[in-house]
């Protein structure tokens, strides 16, 4: 039997398939604190459902029976009564416009966030997405267990109706209680994707669709926004150096550009990239850079010398930092950083939203105030590799020591492994430097750790408390795109892993306070903290349940 579960606010829906009858169930359960009514639309040509809404008070379940080759979308709607003088049923957000509970064949009124699938689709797999392109009214949650592919947890648990920029508020009441997509506020093409950018390449994420990814990155955006959004990873940079870092990206042979190949990441900023399925390349981060007003100019370290701020496919010149990463490899993820090269800066990969090891990875020892004088590059700003300083076979492992029984570590490499012991260290450090994890999203941190808190080592610890920085919901700037006034914090999590510099520590949390997201508990009593901001499996995935009968695939929708 497969299975699949949909939380709505907590909203639960499980979706079991039973092979034998060709048959599938959604149980929708919800976990609200208010009343949900659940609308459900079939697609076109496919056998309809019955009921097409009903009401579903908090804490209650509601299991339907679903046609195999289903495809639909299922949605809340909030705020929902009889009208006295006409006894007809409207809603304030998500209303079919029945006049009624059922829907009976008509699909949402936007702003409603959308849970879609694809039953038995191609190939025999099923797919499904939580789509934010019709605008937001209340979060949501899909999680997937058993079966097999990628079966990976997908939605959004941010409360945008907070934080929704004022030009797509809904509001009720004296509070917002919707949130507008860009399209639906503006009616303009450059918003719709339509007419003259009705294509990828012509309509492109607005300052109002990164407002709703940057909050739920795993959730569909924008017409556009597949390949962020139904296969491969989002990459969020930190950058919390005490100067200006300028990250340079390079994609390996084969694998597509990202949406840049270098940018300026000021203190204490981030920004986001998405990467897709079998995406592979290497992040780096340049400092001490000068750029002209034309943005010509060049770095000190980490330079990639195309002359610009744009990469424009050019690697780092040694020494740099690496965070090199192959995705989707035989269903795995793996990443290291690496050292072999050289060293600039500190740097930390954090995998979240993963099954697997997902182990964090990196280096947070300032390396250059321990760096040898003959390694010595840029007046102290950098730490070469023995290979780079000296140009021996024995330190390249190239000539007759190009194999890992003829190039061991020497005195220089294991200065940087005793130092950094998870960062690759010479080139055949693999068994302990190579990291795996299936269906994550990554943090790569630039000086993850301040002044006070580094130390000449780091150590490694069974079990180390992680705590995790401020996080949250906020104010979209429509100007740059930027989200302002963060709040909310991601609690404390215990759990494996271990401790850089002095008392610096990463770990896997299971707790979300109030602010940014709250937790949401599955059937089987496991917790999804962190799905707000991102730490989640894939949004949209395909599910290969033929021939399964005996596997289960719990899929959870949550609205909370």
């Amino acid at each position: 039997m497969d299975r699949l579960l949909i939380f709505l606010s907590l909203l639960l829906i499980t979706f079991s398939l039973f092979s034998e009858v060709q048959s599938t169930t959604f149980k929708i359960v919800n976990r609200c604190r208010h009343t949900v009514w659940p609308g459900i639309l079939t697609g076109a040509d496919r056998a309809p459902v019955n009921p097409t809404g009903f009401v579903l008070k908090s804490g209650k379940s509601k299991t339907l029976k679903m046609p195999r080759a289903w495809s639909g979308r299922v949605w809340g709607r909030t705020l929902c009564s009889n009208e006295p003088s006409t006894g007809k049923f409207t809603c304030v957000t998500g209303d079919c416009g029945s006049g009624k509970v059922e829907c009976a064949g008509a699909g949402a009124i936007p702003p409603a966030s959308l849970a879609e699938f694809t039953l038995n689709g191609d190939q025999g797999l099923d797919f499904y997405d939580v789509s934010l392109v019709d605008g937001y009214n209340l979060p949501m949650l899909i999680v997937a267990k058993g079966g097999t592919g990628g079966c990976s947890a997908t939605g959004c648990l941010v409360d945008l109706n907070g934080a929704c920029p004022r030009d797509l508020r809904v509001a009720s009441g004296g509070e917002s209680v919707g949130c507008k997509s860009a399209c639906l506020a503006f009616n303009d093409p450059i918003y719709c994707c339509s007419e003259a950018y009705n294509t990828p390449d012509t309509c492109h994420p607005s300052s109002y669709s990164l407002f709703f990814k940057h909050a739920c990155p795993r959730s569909y955006s924008y017409a556009y926004d597949d390949k962020t959004s139904v296969l491969g990873a989002t990459f969020t940079f930190v950058n919390k150096c005490e100067y200006t870092v300028w990250p340079g990206i390079l994609a390996n042979a084969g694998s597509p550009t990202l949406q840049s190949t270098g940018f300026e990441l000021p203190q204490e900023s981030s920004r986001v990239f998405t990467a897709p399925t079998g995406w592979s390349g290497r992040f780096w981060g340049r400092t001490s850079c000068t750029f002209e007003g034309s943005g010509s100019g060049s770095c000190g370290t980490g330079d990639c010398g195309s002359g610009e701020v744009e990469c424009n496919g050019a690697g780092a010149a040694p020494p740099a930092t690496l965070a090199e990463f192959t995705l989707g490899t035989v269903g795995q993820d793996f990443y290291d950083v690496s050292l072999v090269d050289g060293y600039n800066l500190p740097m930390v990969v954090e995998a979240s939203g993963g099954s697997g090891m997902c182990a964090t990875t990196g280096c947070v020892t300032d390396l250059n105030q321990i760096c040898p004088s003959e390694l010595r590059s840029g007046g102290g700003e950098a730490c070469r590799s023995a290979c780079e300083a000296f140009n021996k076979p024995e330190y390249c492992c190239s000539g007759a020591y190009n194999t890992p029984s003829t190039c061991k570590p020497s005195m220089y490499s294991q200065m940087f492994k005793s130092a950094c012991p998870r960062s690759y260290s010479y080139a055949y450090d693999d068994p302990t430097s190579t990291f795996t994890c299936s269906g994550a999203d990554y943090t790569i941190t630039f000086c993850p750790s301040t002044p006070s808190q580094k130390s000449t080592k780091d150590t490694t610890t069974p079990n180390g408390d992680g705590s995790y920085g401020a996080t949250g919901t906020g104010v979209v700037d429509p100007a740059t795109g930027g989200i302002e006034s963060s709040s909310g914090q991601m609690g404390t999590g215990s759990g494996t892993g271990f401790e850089f510099g002095a008392g610096t520590g990463y770990g896997s949390g299971t707790e979300t306070q109030p602010g940014s997201g709250s937790q949401a508990m599955l059937a089987d009593g496991s917790y999804l903290a962190g799905l707000a901001m991102g730490e989640s499996s894939r949004a949209f995935f395909p599910l290969n349940l033929a021939g399964s009968a005996l596997a289960t695939t719990l899929v959870s929708l949550v609205f909370l």
